[in-house]
């Protein structure tokens, strides 16, 4: 792939309508002890021992996570979205 195309895949990956990117809430971070991905209300924790641990969370869940293990700082307007993220059936 040629280094101008990221641009508009990039683009189009951000702003489609139909894209995951737009109507999902994801979230990853690797450390050395392990890679942590938040999609809607389920977060999983993959060890490198290939150990996996899954866990369901309601709206307070996802903000404790958001803070804890990806240390980001929920804003007040993300209130609706974390609802909702919340509120979505899991994907197992």
């Amino acid at each position: 792939m040629l280094d101008n195309q990221y641009e508009l895949f990039n683009w189009f990956a951000s702003t489609h309508p139909l894209s995951h990117f737009r109507n999902q809430l994801i979230v990853a971070k690797t450390t050395t002890e392990a890679r942590y991905v938040l999609l809607d209300n389920r977060l999983t924790i993959r060890s490198p021992s290939g150990r996996v641990q899954r866990s369901h969370l309601d709206a307070k869940g996802i903000v404790e996570a958001l803070e804890d293990t990806f240390g980001l700082t929920p804003q007040p307007e993300w209130s609706d979205l974390l609802q909702a993220a919340a509120s979505r059936s899991s994907r197992d």
